[in-house]
Order: structure tokens, then C-alpha cells, then sequence
């Protein structure tokens, strides 16, 4: 992937779930999880986050994150990478491990999402009206997604 520059993108490939999005709570069979396999805010061009989230979106969701510096992540093309093992979850970029936990390990079925949200007067994101390298693109030139038989 090649992620868009300048303040106010906010590119991200993530995981999700029906059970997150309805807000079922403390169960992660029915309620899977968002896994953010990495989300980006051009105003830390060198920084990616991995995030999941479980028990839906209102007050009862809980995360847990890792914020990832890569110095050339706002320039060239990246692999992004979620290895999802029954007792954890491995994040890379480029085949550098960045992340590894054990907890919130989600059972349910979950899908595919490609996002680049434009945010204005976002404290974290910038603002894409004082973007000054528009009009910008996310480009992908491939996605794969394997599936280990664990029995």
C-alpha cells in the first residue's frame, strides 16, 4: 500500500465484525472485534497504530494499541500484515514484527475493510483543508488473505 500524504487522511485496513458493530459486549465468539491492522495520520507521518476494539462502539468498548514508528512510511509502498493465531495476534509492517498480544482475541467471523476517512479539525488527524498535497490517493496493488488450518 501507499498511503495518501498530507493532514486530514486517515488510511486504514482493518478487520471488523457483525457482533462489534451491534454492540454485543463481553463476548468474543458473538461479539468478535475492529482490528485495526494499522490506521495512519499524516500529521505523524512516520507512525502507524494497530488497535482492537471490542464491545462496540458506545461506552463499554475497550482497546488496546500499539503506535509503530517507521521512518519511510509516508513515502514508497509497504506491506502491511496481521498474523491472527487462535491465542494471539502478530502486526507487521514491511515483515517487521511490530506488535504482538494475547489479549482480545476475537473467535467470531470477521471482514475485510479499506478505508481513507478526510477528517476536519481532528486533533489526531489534521484537518483536509490544510492539506496542501491535494488531491491525494491511497493505492493498493494487491491484497492477500490466507487461512491456516488449526485442528
Amino acid at each position: 500500500m501507499k498511503l495518501p500524504r498530507g493532514e486530514g487522511n486517515n488510511p486504514a485496513f482493518w478487520l471488523n465484525s457483525k457482533g462489534m458493530v451491534r454492540g454485543v459486549l463481553n463476548d468474543l465468539k458473538k461479539g468478535g472485534a475492529e482490528i485495526d491492522i494499522f490506521e495512519h495520520s499524516a500529521l505523524h507521518p512516520d507512525e502507524a497504530v494497530h488497535t482492537i476494539w471490542v464491545n462496540g462502539y458506545g461506552k463499554e468498548k475497550k482497546k488496546i494499541q500499539k503506535f509503530s514508528k517507521i521512518k519511510t512510511l509516508e513515502s514508497g509502498w509497504h506491506i502491511f500484515s496481521l498474523l491472527w493465531e487462535p491465542n494471539k495476534y502478530t502486526f507487521f509492517i514491511d515483515g517487521i514484527k511490530t506488535f504482538e498480544t494475547n489479549k482480545n482475541i476475537s473467535s467470531s467471523r470477521q471482514y475485510l475493510c479499506i478505508s481513507n476517512n478526510v477528517h476536519m479539525n481532528s486533533k489526531w488527524l489534521g484537518d483536509i483543508r490544510n492539506n496542501k498535497f491535494l488531491p491525494t490517493t491511497f493505492e493498493i496493488d494487491y491484497i492477500r488473505v490466507y487461512q491456516k488450518n488449526y485442528s
